[in-house]
């Protein structure tokens, strides 16, 4: 009788532990439906609110084809901007329902697994068991080099816009990194380098530091050309300097910064200021008087 009783509470327990893991599942398939049909209602709502702004673009559309006929009694013009506008108005509602129905998809792919993580412009793709996928109009591209391991590759919207962005080589996408393309030769710093992966010194505003020098390809390399304290490239290069040295205004490009210009006091007899104002001849900076020019 004793063992008897032990198996029924035995059997009762069983009973229970199931009766409380199938009330989870059902918990867990209620609210991941619920999640999802909260998906599909916003989708509805916004897609209505596209397909409703696309109405009353149409709206205008037409009004504008009146006035414009009623203004200018020119059909065929009328017409023609009427039909553009209309167009427009396609464009706008198609591209307006597919990032709505792009949101959707993100929303339901959350919904099913709640650890879903969509990977950012820039992130890359680990090589783990279910990993993430890239984020709506984002594409996976390889990584920069191909001996690099752990990771699938890249999410990225740039490869193709003609910029060799940081997440980008001639490996991964040669239409924006083809080494065959001319370099750029740019000042860094103290040097010239065509290396867009070069971290260069930077002023606190986040602009690059000023040089004195400008940089070419010469013979196919990457070289300094010193300049004079007077070289511009244009007007805005340059600048009046007044020099205790020579009592004297000149004009020097504004990347010029003197460090010390002669410890000495001018004379107000000895000053000369008649330059008001400096411009760029010739890739030089000369001065002139406002009242000639």
């Amino acid at each position: 009788m004793r063992k008897l009783i032990i198996l029924f509470m035995f059997a009762l327990l069983i009973v229970g532990i199931i009766g409380v893991y199938a009330s989870s599942s059902d918990g867990e398939a209620f609210k991941t439906s619920s999640c999802i049909r909260g998906c599909t209602e916003y989708k509805k709502i916004n897609q209505k609110e596209c397909n409703d702004n696309y109405q009353t673009t149409l709206k205008n559309c037409g009004a504008d084809y009146k006035i414009c006929l009623k203004q200018t009694r020119d059909l065929k013009n009328c017409l023609k901007t009427f039909n553009e506008c209309k167009k427009n108005s396609t464009v706008i509602k198609k591209n307006c329902t597919n990032s709505f129905t792009g949101e959707f998809f993100n929303c339901k792919n959350i919904c099913l697994n709640p650890h879903f993580k969509c990977s950012k412009e820039g992130e890359s793709i680990p090589v783990i068991l279910n990993p993430p996928e890239c984020c709506e109009g984002l594409s996976l591209i390889p990584p920069r080099e191909s001996d690099v391991i752990g990771i699938n590759g890249i999410c990225t919207a740039k490869c193709g816009n003609g910029i060799c962005d940081i997440t980008e080589s001639s490996y991964n996408c040669q239409i924006d990194c083809n080494l065959s393309k001319k370099p750029t030769c740019y000042a860094c710093g103290t040097i010239c380098t065509t290396d867009p992966d070069k971290i260069c010194p930077m002023a606190m505003d986040g602009s690059f530091l000023p040089v004195n020098f400008k940089c070419k390809i010469i013979n196919g390399n990457c070289t300094k050309v010193l300049k004079n304290d007077n070289y511009c490239d244009k007007d805005s290069d340059c600048s009046t300097f007044f020099s205790n040295c020579g009592c004297n205004n000149y004009c020097k490009n504004k990347n010029f910064i003197p460090v010390i210009d002669c410890a000495r006091a001018c004379k107000i007899e000895d000053m000369n200021k008649s330059i008001d104002s400096c411009k760029c001849e010739n890739n030089l900076c000369e001065g002139y008087k406002k009242d000639i020019v």
